[in-house]
C-alpha cells in the first residue's frame, strides 16, 4: 500500500499467492534497496557541496526518495503480510562532487527502469501512483543535472 502525497497504497484486490505478485515484491525490495542506497551517497553528497542552493536542492531529493522508501515498504508489508528484510548496497565513495553528480545521476536512471517494470506488474488503478514516483525521479535528475553544470561552470 503506498502511502505518497494524496493516495495510501497498493491496497484493493491482491491475492496472497498470486503469481504477479512474486514479481512486484522482488520489484519493491530492488526499489526499496536503491533507494537506501541512494539515501546514503546523497547525504554524503550533501556534505561535499557546502553550498546552501545545493543543500536545498539534496535536502528536496531526500525527502522525496525518504518517501517513496516508506510507501514502498508499506506496500510490500501489505503484499507479502511481512517486514520486508534489505540489505543497503555499498556505495562508491566519489572522489568530488561531480564524480558523486554523474554516479547518482546514472543511479536515479535505472531507478526509473525499476519503477516502469513495476508500474507493468501492478494492478491497473495504481499506474498513477506509480507515475508521480518516475516523475519524482525525472525532477531529481532535472536538478542533479542543473547541479553538475554549476558544477563545470565553477
Amino acid at each position: 500500500m503506498f502511502y505518497y502525497g494524496g493516495f495510501s497504497g497498493l491496497s484493493g484486490p491482491w491475492e496472497y499467492n498470486n503469481p504477479n505478485n512474486t514479481i512486484v515484491l522482488r520489484l519493491i525490495i530492488h526499489l526499496l534497496q536503491r533507494e537506501s542506497t541512494d539515501e546514503l551517497l546523497l547525504d554524503y553528497l550533501k556534505v561535499l557541496s557546502n553550498d546552501k542552493r545545493a543543500e536545498y536542492l539534496f535536502h528536496d531529493i531526500l525527502t522525496d526518495d525518504r518517501n517513496h522508501y516508506d510507501a514502498l515498504k508499506k506496500s510490500y508489508v501489505q503484499i507479502a503480510r511481512q517486514v520486508p528484510k534489505i540489505t543497503p548496497g555499498e556505495i562508491e565513495i566519489p572522489n568530488n562532487l561531480d564524480e558523486g553528480l554523474f554516479y547518482i545521476m546514472s543511479r536515479k536512471k535505472g531507478t526509473i527502469k525499476l519503477y516502469s517494470q513495476l508500474k507493468n506488474q501492478i494492478n491497473p488503478m495504481y499506474i498513477n501512483e506509480i507515475d508521480s514516483f518516475i516523475v519524482d525521479e525525472l525532477t531529481h535528475m532535472h536538478f542533479i543535472n542543473y547541479l553538475l553544470n554549476r558544477e563545470s561552470i565553477s
